[in-house]
């Protein structure tokens, strides 16, 4: 018998989906009692969930994740106020007369976030003057923010900020200035009823109405809510309809700027209303409604990288067709929010391929540009006119303010807010390891004793990942660990006894007392896996990673179309391919992973989003296809249809993981 057995045979190890992380069940979620705990999770008539957010600044990175936030205070996110004026202290939501919109409350979530994650002297001295300014400008009747400006929208972000702070500081002020303006709200809205982007996105109010009713029990909130819903476009008829471009669809498809299911990052917010109609009201057509948006938005939309093509217009799925970084970010951040309100590791799967791929190729590697658009095919980066829905002239280009400015306000909060959310409390005193990265986590677990647990990995690019436990005393608790769908023949292993296989797709519980010095160990094989594109072309993945082929790329900066005065500190570049581009894969696509070989290098670098620095590479045969070049636009041709007659001689490829990418081609024809 193995000796796991006879130590531990006294308690049961697995339990799927159970006391850490809840069922899958609507009806059995809404039936679970509030246990006493440390995190405000729902109240009552809320649908009660097992997961709950932990507060920000429980979680802190550590490893090549970290170093993205010191990048981000290095680069844009530390700088952005000093360089571009529409964040700078003429901000209306500074008490200037500069702009009085979004861009202001963009930047605040995600320099709060990044404050509050990192605890940056700089990053905390940086957020205070915009909470203080904001704070105070609450009016007699409860309307906040810069007089100008009645938009809804921009307060809607503005909250979401202040919640952050709350949960950092306890600040007694927030809870007063919300209540009272949610007072406010619930007496305009009916002669100024949401319009336009606040219509919209109007899950981002009821995110906030939601957070504040589970921390004052006020039903009047819950009454708002219900006012909010009916002023936001109907998601849940969007998504039980039809795909928004699919021809069964009845959406009016020559209107689709503002308010429309049509524009890609409304799709993005949109994504998360049904799901927060759920958390209210319980009834399982809004549960419904977000897994059939998901199963549509992968048949017809979402690229491999895991976020709805949409350049600004969503669209079907194709090589040229683009993904906004505001999409990608909002994105994240409804996904964030499901995977709470369901308690499905699946949304976490999700998270993490967009996470792991998307957001890091939009952005450069030292956090001093970004895209507007990324794209699976792109062989030049350059500016000049696109065959984009919306097309800026400068969308592809690596800069400040590529493309509409939106981004460059908006993109500071999605690594911090991963970091938030990779670990989750319990309503079973226990937690839940949800996203995998390099952190620790302090929290509070069983009868109230204090733990912290190091997630020792080089996650995505490792399969291995060693959690080490160190209560502040001899504990019982369960602990929540998914397993990714992805992942054949999963190991776990508790301080070097390999326990039962779990399942993947599922959450594991582990229920035992918990001593100092306990180590968990999983291990997720990464097999390759293939699937089919445009023109039966094919794309690569192992495990959460997309890779795409290397091409060597020569970055040329320039400054002669900055605008609003970026100094030369931050240039913008154009990016041109110094190696081919247009190979085809010689490859047997039954017998992949005999075809392909990995290669990983160690020790991960700090920067392993570029194409320098990537720890795991594939190495393939390929040939080039001199027949595929660029069309007018400066896009790859349309893929050619596979298999692909090429008499080129064969070579030696190399295919990285899509996110050290900028330059990149990730759906590739088949050679004969």
């Amino acid at each position: 018998m193995p000796r796991f057995l006879n130590v531990y045979c006294w308690y049961i190890v697995f339990f799927l989906i159970l006391s850490a992380c809840g069922s899958n069940s609507p009806g059995e979620q809404t039936k679970k009692k509030q246990a006493k705990k440390w995190y405000t999770s729902n109240r009552m008539p809320l649908v009660q969930t097992s997961l709950i957010k932990l507060p920000i600044g429980s979680i802190q990175a550590e490893g090549w994740l970290k170093n993205q936030l010191t990048l981000q205070i290095s680069g844009l996110t530390g700088k952005l106020d000093e360089i571009w004026e529409e964040v700078g202290p003429n901000s209306g939501w500074l008490g200037g007369t500069g702009e009085s919109w979004e861009r202001g409350p963009y930047y605040l979530r995600g320099a709060i976030a990044l404050a509050y994650t990192t605890r940056d002297s700089l990053m905390l001295n940086k957020i205070k003057p915009w909470i203080e300014w904001t704070l105070a400008s609450q009016q007699a009747n409860g309307f906040f923010g810069p007089k100008s400006n009645k938009d809804w929208w921009p307060h809607m972000l503005m909250l979401q900020a202040l919640q952050l702070h709350y949960e950092a500081t306890h600040d007694k002020r927030v809870i007063p200035f919300m209540s009272k303006f949610f007072a406010y709200q619930m007496a305009a809205l009916d002669k100024q009823p949401l319009k336009g982007w606040a219509s919209a996105r109007g899950g981002e109010n009821l995110l906030s109405i939601h957070w504040l009713y589970n921390q004052t029990g006020d039903t009047s909130l819950l009454s708002l809510a219900t006012k909010i819903n009916k002023q936001t476009v109907d998601w849940t008829n969007v998504f039980e309809e039809d795909s928004p471009v699919h021809t069964n669809s009845t959406i009016d498809t020559t209107k689709w700027w503002e308010d429309s299911p049509q524009h890609t990052v409304n799709l993005s917010h949109g994504l998360k209303q049904p799901a927060l109609l759920f958390q209210q009201t319980g009834n399982k057509r809004y549960w419904d409604a977000v897994y059939k948006s998901l199963s549509l938005t992968d048949r017809y939309h979402n690229q491999l990288f895991g976020v709805h093509a949409g350049d600004e217009r969503v669209g079907l799925a194709t090589s040229n067709r683009s993904s906004e970084l505001c999409e990608i970010v909002e994105y994240m951040h409804s996904l964030e929010q499901m995977m709470r309100i369901f308690q499905d590791p699946v949304m976490a799967d999700r998270l993490e391929k967009v996470a792991y791929n998307a957001l890091p190729a939009a952005i450069s590697p030292d956090w001093k540009s970004h895209s507007y658009y990324i794209s699976p095919n792109v062989a030049t980066i350059s500016r000049g006119k696109r065959n984009f829905t919306v097309d800026h002239g400068d969308d592809l280009t690596f800069g400040v303010l590529s493309g509409f400015p939106c981004c460059a306000a908006n993109m500071h909060m999605a690594w911090p807010m991963l970091t938030e959310h990779l670990w989750m409390a319990t309503t079973s005193k226990g937690l839940a390891a949800m996203v995998y990265a390099p952190s620790q986590v302090q929290a509070k677990v069983g009868n109230g004793t204090n733990i912290s647990i190091r997630q020792e990995t080089d996650y995505p690019f490792s399969n291995k990942i060693l959690l080490h436990l160190n209560p502040a005393k001899k504990v019982s608790f369960p602990l929540g660990l998914r397993i990714p769908q992805w992942c054949n023949n999963p190991q776990i292993l508790l301080n070097g006894d390999t326990l039962a296989q779990p399942q993947p797709g599922k959450f594991v519980t582990l229920e035992r007392e918990w001593n100092k010095g306990d180590k968990v160990e999983l291990i997720f094989p990464m097999a390759m896996r293939m699937s089919r594109w445009e023109n039966n072309s094919i794309g690569i993945e192992r495990g959460p990673l997309v890779y795409a082929l290397a091409i060597k790329e020569k970055w040329q900066a320039t400054s002669d179309w900055h605008r609003n005065n970026i100094p030369d500190e931050f240039p913008a570049y154009e990016i041109s391919p110094v190696s081919p581009w247009n190979y085809g894969l010689v490859v047997d696509t039954l017998q992949i992973e005999k075809t392909l070989s990995v290669s990983t290098q160690s020790p991960v670098a700090q920067q392993p989003w570029s194409a320098e620095n990537v720890p795991v590479y594939i190495t393939a045969t390929g040939k080039i296809i001199p027949q595929w070049k660029l069309n007018t636009f400066q896009h790859p041709a349309p893929l050619p249809v596979s298999p692909v007659e090429s008499a080129s001689k064969e070579e030696t490829i190399k295919l990285i993981p899509f996110g050290a990418t900028r330059l990149r081609m990730t759906y590739l024809p088949i050679v004969k």
